[in-house]
């Protein structure tokens, strides 16, 4: 099928002589009903170990960690649990919204990895110091924790991304839900933006278990003085994701906005707080705020230049879109 196959499927058509992959979509909805099962399993698993606390109160997490992790996992888990059963059945905007899904996912997980590659192994030897563990299981127990990142944040969305993308994938749910989507009109690299500001936006539900810390510009706002800044930040990541989705203009210059302010904040502020600084804030547990100030301290200037290229790799990737805005179909500007 070859390059007239891949065509066809940036250009939303089936592609010619397709196959039936109603099988490869049940696989594939399958995982995505087992990730949502997974994220069930971790926001238990979080609650239950808020029983931690009355043994390590050091190192067990608390009410305030806890609460806003497990709602962030019940949101994920219903996410997917309804976008497998869209797969099951082979709906068109379930594929659509899987491979913008799986996108982001995959981008995310391979910067996950490499944080993980750089503090896990500190994070895990500290926590395990804590509770008196030897230390060959500490790392064992890393070994353990990368090989799960590697599985669940690069190898499954790699997987998921590589069958919605296909276009024989597509054209069977084209056949099985001949009617049209709400999301045909948006190309994916839109709807791909528009899943990263949507999950912008839920991620805001974790702040409490942070101390609601916000970078502000050279200082960090902490506890009530970060909450009206991060509600703003919800509130524009989720109607970013909605004007992105429907291709309006304010949209793009929405998001090249957003994006300069996020830039400037977090530059100058990474120039003026250190690690310790930025750890104390967080008000984490005693012991993984001990792991955290333990770890090598990148520098003032490092830490700039690593949030330069985080914004600045954003700003490419959003001038490349801004041709799919305010195209035929959307309204607005």
């Amino acid at each position: 099928m070859g390059n007239d196959a891949n065509a066809a499927a940036d250009l939303g058509q089936p592609a010619p002589e397709a196959r039936d992959r109603s099988a490869l979509l049940a696989v594939a909805g399958t995982v995505e009903i087992l990730t949502g099962g997974l994220c069930v399993a971790m926001a238990v698993l979080s609650w239950l170990a808020l029983g931690l606390s009355a043994t390590l109160p050091e190192a067990g997490p608390s009410l305030r960690t806890t609460l806003p992790v497990v709602l962030l996992y019940g949101i994920l888990a219903l996410a997917f649990v309804v976008l497998g059963v869209g797969s099951l059945r082979a709906r068109r905007w379930a594929c659509a919204l899987m491979r913008a899904v799986s996108r982001v996912w995959l981008a995310s997980g391979l910067c996950t990895v490499l944080v993980g590659l750089l503090v896990l192994p500190a994070l895990v030897r500290e926590a395990s110091a804590g509770m008196g563990v030897p230390p060959g299981f500490a790392a064992a127990a890393t070994l353990v924790a990368l090989a799960g990142l590697a599985i669940t944040q690069v190898a499954v969305p790699a997987g998921l991304w590589l069958i919605h993308r296909s276009p024989e994938v597509l054209a069977t749910c084209r056949a099985r839900d001949p009617r049209p989507s709400l999301l045909d009109e948006c190309p994916q690299p839109l709807l791909s933006l528009a899943v990263l500001c949507a999950l912008a936006g839920v991620s805001v539900l974790v702040v409490p278990a942070y101390n609601f810390v916000f970078p502000f510009f050279g200082r960090l706002l902490v506890g009530r003085g970060g909450v009206l800044p991060w509600l703003a930040v919800a509130g524009v990541c989720l109607v970013l994701a909605w004007g992105s989705c429907r291709r309006r203009r304010w949209a793009w210059r929405g998001a090249v906005a957003a994006t300069l302010t996020a830039a400037a904040a977090t530059v100058l502020t990474a120039l003026a707080v250190d690690l310790g600084g930025l750890v104390e804030a967080l008000a984490l547990p005693p012991a993984q705020a001990r792991a955290w100030a333990r770890l090598p301290a990148p520098g003032a200037a490092l830490a700039a230049l690593f949030w330069l290229a985080v914004w600045g790799s954003l700003l490419l990737w959003l001038a490349s879109l801004r041709r799919h805005f305010g195209a035929r179909g959307a309204e607005g500007g």
